[in-house]
């Protein structure tokens, strides 16, 4: 992977400001996180299930190609990933305790969150075109919520949300709904994360965030000299969207940095001392009041905004981690 960096530094608003703004400052926050993580690692595949506070580490073997077809995922109190079964694939739920047989959920290639401990299991069809073939919504426990009987429009599933899958076709994004079938432009191209009813979106080249939800639409502010990542996390109370944030001016042996916006403002922030070592390996704690992210060295940091304090994990990890997710 190509590692970038900044040229120099630019924050919209100071950390100390920030912390007022968004309300996040709380005298009762722990000066340390606590609970557990869900990491993908490599190589060889495994997933991995580490303890926040004392670092211990509880690991599986994975079977080959498993994290080339998505990311592992927290869903409740169970790990989430994609398993190949011969020439198909099935999504497959474990406890955190990583024991016992596994929870077959169902046959699918992708595996999407739908919120409330649901997922989308989804089977395509590839020929000249990629379609969706068969959609499911699932409970992390194995139980069928729907099936859809609707046709899915032709593109690739970028993404869902608790209502509809984002398909994107043409250089546009839209919205499915498997239950009614329905079909409507998406607000940009690429969803990026969602809150409940809420849902931040980019274009491509990603310079700023669509916000989307209940009694409001507003873009957030650019940051010079840098393109934000299309994938995101919001923090347990919807104040605060985590990204990705890439420079424009390449510097040898630096990586992706993290962008925080600010969901009521829209003002954003890149974070220089949180180095990212993957693109998509960063979760908030289930609090809210941490960050975690995939660090270089094989390490896992946090980040707090209401303080700016960033704190290493005391475990150094087994492998290259290429997905992370925070359980409780």
């Amino acid at each position: 992977m190509t590692k970038t960096a900044a040229a120099a530094t630019f924050v919209l608003i100071s950390a100390a400001s920030w912390a007022t703004a968004t309300g996040t400052t709380s005298p009762r926050a722990p000066d340390r996180p606590a609970g557990r993580l869900v990491l993908g690692l490599h190589p060889p595949e495994r997933v991995a299930v580490v303890d926040v506070a004392s670092g211990h580490l509880t690991t599986r073997r994975l079977e080959g190609g498993t994290l080339c077809h998505g990311l592992l995922m927290a869903a409740g109190d169970r790990a989430v990933w994609l398993s190949p079964a011969g020439r198909q694939q099935r999504a497959e739920a474990r406890t955190l305790d990583l024991r016992g047989p596994a929870r077959v959920l169902g046959r699918a290639d992708m595996v999407l969150p739908a919120g409330e401990e649901r997922l989308w299991l989804a089977r395509l069809r590839y020929g000249r075109a990629i379609r969706v073939v068969d959609v499911r919504l699932v409970t992390t426990s194995g139980v069928t919520v729907m099936r859809s009987r609707h046709r899915a429009p032709v593109g690739y599933v970028q993404g869902a949300t608790a209502r509809a899958l984002v398909v994107v076709r043409d250089g546009r994004g839209w919205e499915w709904e498997p239950r009614t079938g329905r079909v409507r432009r998406a607000p940009w191209t690429w969803l990026v994360a969602v809150h409940g009813r809420r849902s931040a979106w980019c274009t491509e080249g990603c310079q700023r965030v669509r916000l989307v939800g209940p009694g409001r639409d507003r873009r957030s502010g650019a940051v010079h000299g840098w393109t934000l990542d299309p994938r995101g996390s919001y923090s347990a109370d919807g104040r605060l969207l985590a990204l990705g944030a890439t420079s424009l001016v390449e510097v040898a042996g630096e990586g992706m940095r993290i962008a925080l916006v600010d969901t009521r403002t829209g003002a954003t922030r890149v974070v220089p001392e949180a180095v990212l070592s993957s693109p998509t390996a960063f979760d908030w704690s289930p609090s809210g009041e941490w960050l975690y992210f995939a660090a270089p060295g094989r390490r896992v940091r946090a980040y707090r905004p209401a303080d700016g304090r960033l704190v290493t994990l005391p475990r150094r990890l087994p492998g290259d981690i290429l997905s992370l997710a925070a359980a409780g």
